[in-house]
């Protein structure tokens, strides 16, 4: 049990309220009677033993597995056990006694507010203080952009229609060689005529007559040969001068006078049937030996029923005689038909 309560100590006397100014005095704090001892704690019963668990029944087997079987009944929970007695606590100290606070005395209530006063007078203006100096003269401004252009004014009346002038050629006379040529107007300034006399150009020297030097070979009958041979001419259709001889059914011709010549050839050529096909034969124009550069003629035959048509026209300067030309098929044994050699002087090298 707890122990009593000890009397509480006398309040102090409240004093007298004062006048509102200064607060009053505040009165001496009582004496706080002494706190007593507090009582023995109960002993706490012992705690009772817990019960059993329930036990735990086998695992079933695992169904097959497809629709899912509804859940079985909750089973019921086991009873609890009662809960043992707590454990007797060691006992608590006693609480040492506080002391007796004295009681606060009353504050005074607070005086009223007293009233705004009234706003005094508004006093005089002050004197106007001197005027200030002068800015600086701020900078010019761009020049602003130009304004429209005005309207066009009307145009002004047509004039009257003038008289066509007209303009004839009239005598063309031809004048002396080395005079001046002349133009004189005949006519009027509004209807000129113009007379022309135009001076006669000095008769110039007469030029040598060039000699006709040519030749002109064929062969009508078909020919064999094997690659590298020369074709052979066995005609002279016609020769013209010593510049160029050929005899006839030879395969060369001969330049004996150094010049510029043009050379034309033209035939048939098919391939003999002793060759492997598809085969290559190039037809050439050779000088002294050697392919001239822009004569020769190509063709692949693929059987020995194939022909070709070659033919070329270049252009030769020779300047070392005597020289030699001749047309050779190379790449493969081969027949010639209907061909002709055509070799024209067209006169001497250019210096």
């Amino acid at each position: 049990m707890a122990g009593a309560t000890g009397p509480t100590g006398p309040t102090g006397a409240v004093g007298a309220t004062g006048p509102t100014g200064p607060t009053g005095a505040v009165g001496a704090t009582g004496v706080t009677g002494p706190t007593g001892p507090a009582g023995t704690a109960g002993v706490t019963g012992p705690t009772g033993p817990t019960g059993m668990a329930g036990v735990t029944g086998p695992t079933g087997p695992t169904g097959a597995a497809g629709v899912t079987g509804p859940t079985g009944p909750t089973g019921m929970a086991g009873v609890t056990g009662p809960t043992g007695p707590t454990g007797a606590a060691g006992a608590t100290g006693p609480t040492g006694p506080t002391g007796a606070t004295g009681a606060t005395g009353l504050t005074g209530p607070t005086g009223p507010k007293g009233a705004t006063g009234p706003t005094g007078p508004t006093g005089p203006a002050g004197a106007t203080g001197p005027a200030g100096s002068t800015g600086a003269a701020g900078m010019t401004g761009p020049i602003g952009p130009t304004g429209p252009s005005g309207d066009t004014g009307d145009s002004g009346p047509t004039g009257p229609t003038g008289t066509a002038a007209t303009l004839a050629v009239g005598n063309v006379t031809t004048g002396q060689p080395g005079s001046g040529a002349k133009v004189s107007n005949s006519g009027t300034a509004q209807n000129a005529i113009l007379d022309f006399t135009i001076p006669a150009g000095a008769t110039g020297p007469t030029g040598p007559t060039a000699p006709v030097s040519l030749l002109s070979a064929y062969s009508t009958p078909s020919q064999g040969g094997n690659s590298g041979d020369p074709i052979e001419f066995d005609r002279n259709a016609l020769s013209y001068g010593s510049d160029i001889s050929h005899t006839a059914g030879s395969s060369t011709a001969t330049i004996n006078q150094p010049g510029v010549y043009n050379v034309d050839f033209h035939g048939v050529i098919s391939p003999n049937a002793e060759n492997s096909f598809p085969v290559n034969i190039v037809t050439s124009l050779e000088q002294n030996g050697s392919v001239v550069p822009g004569a020769s003629v190509p063709y692949t035959f693929q059987s020995a029923t194939d022909t070709s048509e070659p033919s070329f026209s270049v252009p030769l300067s020779v300047s070392s005689v005597p020289t030699t030309l001749q047309v050779v098929p190379t790449g493969g044994a081969y027949l010639a038909d209907a061909v002709a050699l055509n070799i024209t002087r067209l006169g001497d090298i250019p210096t």
